[in-house]
């Protein structure tokens, strides 16, 4: 298989935001590894169980501000800018974790990795969304979601293989790496466009196609209409435009369904995986690592190929059953004396199945969706406020999660997420449009109502 002049272009100049989604998946799973050595004086200080969720905490509290400096300055600054910015905080707050000094280190370093995440994350979908080919931003925005899994599956392994000061020392290296990484990075053309630096985004765009002429500046025409990033109350006077508003409503609930569905996998990985009554070894959690980066890797060939609302509204079924499943064990065990044969491998197994369908098609889409959706005057906005939505969703879903386990109700959390999934797939069915094979700018005619041109 040959790769084209075009592809490779356009993968060096994304190459670059893998780095850093490696970097966003390992210290997103970073409490669930490192608690170990946390509660222990391995690292230096010795931390209770309130401190180690106060220290999971942090990163969420860093993610919802994050979006509000990206709204208001590194909006305006580009896509680059705010991708180095990420890439700098990412160091910075490794560098915190190795002198194993005080609590306050690690703190103040989970914080600044939650800002980097949430920074990276809008900037991220909106890069890749304006920097790859139409028929490859499926299989583009999918990669770094599968470079992300790999980064939780290396955090484990490292907080289970190395030390804590070792594991500090590799996640430094591999910022410093992704920092001078971005040196590849490219200004997207459409931010120039809206800058009016029309000849440099004609130049970026046809290094990047590898073409000239009509194709390039079909494609440049697409963002007619630009002139500036929208702000705060551009976005609220213009809501009432349906791609604006259309475009917010699916992106945001997309993200909340995606949020809470993935508090589920991290839930298990955190406090189930642990516990002897559920599910116990290191060696099934390594299993449950490895099954999202397998899955994304394979939602590569399918996003592409059977488009957006086919796997969302499949994989919402399948795991509507899984999770149904799940809440009815969980009662069984919790609320009856009966004792469910096999009882932990079916849990297992139920458990490998969801984490395999969620990484294979929902996130992974909800993702390349996300990056193609906004109007490009309201990206920053837009794609902002959904990550700081999301991280909310997040911390509250654990947070209950917690609560309900302490109380022996989990199976009341997915009884939840199987109402979820089911909403989630009305949703889909009635709202989400499909965007397989089309240009930003068709995809905002197609939420306008205006029929389709000739080229569509």
């Amino acid at each position: 298989m040959i790769i084209s002049k075009q592809i490779l272009r356009q993968t060096v100049a994304i190459f670059p935001v893998f780095i850093i989604s490696l970097l966003a998946g390992m210290g997103f799973v970073w409490p669930a590894s490192s608690f170990r050595a946390l509660q222990s004086s391995e690292a230096g200080v010795q931390f209770s169980l309130a401190d180690c969720t106060m220290a999971a905490s942090c990163i969420y509290f860093g993610r919802m501000a994050s979006p509000v400096i990206g709204v208001l300055i590194l909006g305006r600054c580009g896509r680059k800018t705010p991708l180095v910015v990420a890439a700098l905080s990412m160091l910075i707050g490794s560098l915190l974790l190795i002198p194993e000094k005080t609590q306050t280190y690690v703190f103040i370093s989970r914080f600044i990795f939650g800002f980097a995440t949430g920074t990276y994350t809008p900037f991220c979908n909106m890069y890749v969304g304006e920097i790859s080919s139409k028929n490859v931003r499926g299989i583009f925005a999918t990669l770094y979601v599968m470079f992300y899994d790999i980064g939780t599956l290396l955090q484990f392994f490292c907080g289970w293989h190395l030390t804590y000061k070792q594991t500090a020392i590799l996640t430094t290296a591999i910022s410093a790496a992704a920092l001078l990484s971005t040196y590849y990075l490219t200004e997207s053309p459409f931010f120039l466009i809206s800058k009016g630096q029309k000849q440099r985004a004609y130049n970026i765009l046809c290094y990047l196609r590898d073409s000239r002429g009509k194709v390039v500046s079909s494609e440049l025409q697409d963002t007619r209409g630009i002139n500036s990033t929208a702000n705060v109350c551009e976005f609220v006077s213009n809501f009432k435009r349906p791609e604006v508003y259309k475009s917010f409503i699916i992106v945001i609930i997309l993200g909340i369904i995606a949020s809470l569905l993935m508090t589920v996998t991290v839930s298990f990985a955190n406090y189930l995986i642990p516990s002897t009554k559920y599910l116990s070894g290191d060696a099934f959690a390594m299993i449950l690592c490895c099954i999202p980066v397998w899955a994304s890797l394979s939602s590569t060939f399918l996003i592409e190929r059977y488009g957006r609302r086919t796997l969302l509204m499949s994989s919402f079924i399948s795991i509507g059953v899984m999770v149904a499943i799940v809440s009815v064990l969980l009662y069984i065990d919790e609320r009856t004396s009966y004792k469910v044969p096999y009882f932990t491998w079916i849990l297992a197994v139920v458990i490998l199945l969801f984490v395999t369908i969620f990484s294979f098609s929902t996130y992974p889409t909800v993702i390349a969706i996300r990056s193609e959706m906004f109007p490009p005057a309201y990206k920053v906005f837009g794609t902002n406020t959904t990550i700081m939505f999301n991280s909310l969703t997040s911390l509250l879903s654990t947070v209950i999660f917690i609560k309900l386990k302490e109380l022996n109700l989990i199976y009341v959390v997915f009884v939840a997420f199987t109402i979820t999934c089911k909403v989630a797939l009305a949703f889909t069915y009635f709202v989400v449009p499909e965007t397989k094979g089309k240009t930003l700018n068709e995809i905002q005619r197609m939420l306008r109502g205006d029929p389709p041109t000739q080229d569509s």
